[in-house]
């Protein structure tokens, strides 16, 4: 003890701060590193087990299940299944309950007056109008003598051929008058190019007859671009989906119906 009392009487007061600030910071470095080692501790635990409760969820459920990842899923693929539920002849058996809403949600005008069960439909995909011109999802109403259309230019991935919009839209007015609707099928309600179609061209002829639509949403910094006056905005493809799935009183359907909207939401609202 006095040798302690004698050494600590011949450090200098500075040498003695520094020598307890120093064992100090290794109190507190071994405090810090208990601490660390229990959170870690701790957390490693809580990962083991939220890891084994989400496999058991998958087992149950299978959560991340999506049969689209199993299908064809370019836009040839994309639009036959839009083009089949359309169709009140396809297999799923919800006869036109699927286009009927389409009219609805996105009010398509041309089709108020239509009783669906009254008329005669057919669906085709790449319906060709020319040796290089075929849309995307053509659907044909005949009620009487009286023609009207839904056509559908899918674009989920390509861009435009030179005036194609052009080109497709004075077919139709060709064939129906003002009875139709040419829907322009983008991820995120981007417009066709000038080279499809001119946005004076557009804005002047055809701002009843064409219309944009989203996948899953329109991005913010489209809102309000150039393609405002002819864009659904409040609505999406997937919100479509969404009701169809509500409607529809098949559990397979709905499943279907389902994993179709979440790889739309998943694959395009970025």
């Amino acid at each position: 003890m006095q040798k302690q009392t004698d050494q600590d009487e011949r450090t200098p007061p500075l040498g003695r701060f520094f020598d307890e600030v120093s064992h100090q910071l290794e109190d507190a470095r071994r405090d810090q590193e208990r601490e660390y080692s229990e959170f870690f501790s701790n957390l490693t635990h809580r990962i083991s087990t939220a890891r084994r409760v989400e496999r058991e969820l998958d087992r149950r459920l299978a959560r991340r299940f999506n049969v689209l990842d199993y299908l064809q899923t370019d836009e040839l693929g994309l639009s036959k299944i839009i083009a089949d539920l359309l169709d009140p002849e396809a297999t799923h058996g919800q006869g036109s309950i699927f286009l009927a809403r389409f009219f609805s949600i996105f009010s398509l005008d041309f089709a108020n007056s239509l009783s669906l069960d009254r008329s005669h439909i057919s669906v085709e995909v790449e319906k060709e109008i020319s040796e290089q011109r075929r849309i995307d999802v053509f659907v044909q109403i005949m009620e009487g003598e009286s023609v009207h259309v839904l056509a559908i230019e899918n674009k989920p991935f390509a861009g435009d051929q030179p005036r194609q919009v052009h080109d497709y839209l004075h077919y139709l007015r060709d064939r129906c008058g003002n009875q139709f609707s040419l829907i322009y099928l983008s991820p995120r309600g981007e417009g066709p190019s000038e080279e499809s179609v001119a946005l004076a061209e557009l804005r002047s002829n055809w701002t009843e007859r064409f219309r944009i639509l989203s996948y899953a949403g329109v991005s913010e910094a489209l809102r309000d671009d150039q393609f405002g006056q002819v864009r659904i905005s409040q609505v999406s493809l997937v919100d479509w989906l969404r009701g169809c799935q509500r409607e529809c009183d098949v559990d397979r359907l709905r499943w279907f119906l389902g994993d179709v909207a979440d790889f739309c939401h998943r694959e395009f609202w970025r």
